[in-house]
């Protein structure tokens, strides 16, 4: 389970510390309000990070987590200011911008706009915090996106990269359920 592979676990970092720094991002979620969150740094030109939102897919859909995606070190930089810039950035992720390999990203905002300017601002924020957890939980030879993090009992742990669903599943085996005394 997660903490026995050193790769699904930053020690270093602590559950507060990964609160404030997912506060300063500008993320957005997908799932019940109950669920507990796992955190995905994702690419959206990334084959890699789609792989890991498909395999996060069907533990959403059950319930047992919510997804705060943060945008960030994107391979163009105007796909993923359209996708922050768009105030339904959740509909079109799951309608596939930026999640499916294939699906276009259709900017809600012109070029140059606040709402551009704003986005911009945020991706670099978002991209500041990225590269903290890929360092934290990179390995050799590897520093990239996908990253995906949680924090439970006490400790965070995390996982750069994805493999085969049953990594998966080993991985966010730690996430507690949702809640039952929590909204729906």
């Amino acid at each position: 389970g997660p903490g026995e592979d050193p790769r699904w676990q930053a020690s270093s970092i602590k559950p507060k510390e990964l609160e404030d720094d997912i506060a300063s991002t500008a993320f957005f979620r997908i799932g019940r309000d109950n669920a507990p969150s796992v955190t995905l740094f994702a690419n959206p030109d990334c084959p890699h990070c789609h792989a890991a939102w498909a395999q996060l897919r069907p533990y959403i859909d059950s319930g047992k987590i919510a997804v705060r995606i943060v945008l960030a070190n994107p391979d163009r930089t105007n796909d993923a200011i359209a996708l922050l810039s768009n105030p339904d950035v959740e509909k079109a992720w799951l309608a596939g911008q930026g999640s499916e390999d294939g699906v276009p990203i259709i900017s809600a905002a012109i070029i140059g706009s606040p709402g551009w300017r704003d986005a911009s601002s945020f991706l670099r924020e978002n991209n500041l915090i990225a590269d903290k957890y890929i360092q934290a939980l990179g390995l050799p030879n590897k520093a990239g996106l996908p990253v995906i993090v949680y924090a439970a009992g006490g400790r965070v742990y995390g996982r750069e990269g994805v493999t085969a669903p049953a990594d998966m599943e080993s991985s966010l085996s730690g996430v507690s359920g949702p809640s039952e005394t929590t909204g729906p």
